[in-house]
């Protein structure tokens, strides 16, 4: 099969692909792979394009394994003459597809061996003495920065805290280095702000996320999303009771401010309402966290469609205080839809998809426990004792935050 065959099969996948018909165009671009493979690097090219085209096209629908499976195809059948330009895009699209797949090892692996090459095209650079360098230099660092950015982001979703934190703290020394105190730092700085406040360093994340939030301020190319997103991230920031309940009267000012500026279905918003569920769960009234989480719930099915992993991850939320609140059953019925979001998504063996179902084995064990218990026990005996204790919990919970 000749070139100028090659690329017009690679034109009609390309075609698929823009009509949706995705299974169709990977077969295709199979085709076109196998069919070019014996000429010339600079003929891999556009069909290398098409393919990482094609692989983020997937990560878009939630189909990381296919994702992955897309991007590794180039590299099995012709490895040798793979151009370096070609094979980091590909290294990238593969960081991508891990990073949300939450495979940290295969991920910071990959990021090593960019890393390791990054600093030897720099070094390379650096040695030559010529100021027309500087620029692909700076092209170099950033690539860089970049990579230590989502190594920091992958790590911290994972709970790899340690990883998460060295990678973050790199990210945010090159960033410092390169740009100064500027805007385009600041991503780092919350989800260091964060990651210090999930494991209760409350005094490192202020520090963090105040010094992100003035930034943000002085910058004159403001992003308001991200000062929104930043000032979300510093109201969950409470080491004290007092801060949390000042946090929750806050959470709800804020949460106005966001349905007015940015409406109800906004990302922002639904992070905020997010933040004000929490700190009604935390504070004893889960009856409201129940309803908001049920609103939740509904606004992400009108934002990115109710059979997508944001949409499932709500669900989830809900099961988890339908569970805290003794509806057992419901929560069980609600989990179990979460599993289906997410095999459908991801994939039945993926990291989250397992989770998801590891969650609802654990809820179907504790309702067959239940069971057990109501042999010796009426189930309204046992369902209403549950829930007079959760009801005193959480009556002993608001008396707490009332007089703190």
């Amino acid at each position: 099969m000749g070139i100028l065959a090659a690329f017009s099969t690679s034109a009609l996948a390309a075609t698929y692909q823009q009509n949706g018909l995705l299974d169709h165009a990977v077969k295709v671009y199979k085709t076109s792979i196998e069919n070019l493979k014996d000429f010339l690097p600079s003929h891999h090219e556009v069909i290398l394009n098409q393919t990482a085209i094609l692989a983020a096209t997937y990560r878009a629908l939630g189909r990381l394994q296919v994702a992955e499976a897309v991007l590794s195809e180039p590299l099995r059948l012709f490895p040798q003459v793979i151009s370096n330009s070609a094979r980091q895009q590909i290294r990238r699209q593969m960081i991508h597809v891990y990073s949300e797949m939450g495979h940290t090892t295969e991920m910071a692996s990959l990021i090593a061996e960019e890393d390791e090459e990054t600093n030897v095209q720099i070094a390379q650079l650096q040695s030559s003495r010529n100021p027309t360098n500087e620029r692909r230099i700076k092209s170099f660092k950033a690539k860089k920065l970049h990579a230590l950015e989502d190594l920091g982001i992958c790590a911290f979703h994972e709970r790899d805290y340690r990883k998460a934190e060295q990678a973050l703290l790199q990210y945010l020394s090159l960033a410092e280095e390169m740009y100064g105190n500027k805007g385009s730092t600041t991503h780092g700085m919350l989800v260091l702000g964060e990651l210090y406040n999930q494991i209760k360093r409350h005094e490192e994340a202020k520090r963090y996320l105040d010094l992100a939030i003035r930034i943000r301020e002085k910058d004159p190319d403001e992003d308001y999303k991200q000062i929104y997103h930043l000032r979300i991230a510093r109201l969950s920031v409470c080491s004290t009771l007092k801060e949390r309940k000042e946090a929750r009267f806050n959470t709800v000012k804020l949460l106005e401010e966001c349905r007015a500026r940015f409406g109800d279905t906004h990302d922002i918003t639904l992070t905020a309402l997010l933040k004000l569920i929490d700190r009604l769960n935390e504070q004893g009234q889960r009856n409201d966290a129940i309803n908001l989480g049920r609103l939740h719930v509904e606004l992400c099915g009108k934002t990115v469609g109710t059979q997508r992993p944001r949409t499932g991850f709500a669900k989830f939320r809900v099961a988890l205080l339908l569970w805290d609140f003794a509806c057992w059953d419901e929560a069980i019925e609600m989990q179990e839809e979460v599993v289906s979001i997410y095999v459908k998504a991801h994939g039945s063996n993926h990291p989250k998809t397992a989770q998801m179902r590891e969650q609802l084995e654990w809820m179907k064990r504790g309702a067959s426990l239940r069971r057990r218990i109501e042999t010796l026990v009426p189930g309204a005996i046992v369902l209403g004792t549950a829930r007079m204790i959760l009801a005193f919990r959480a009556w002993l919970t608001r008396l707490v935050y009332y007089f703190a």
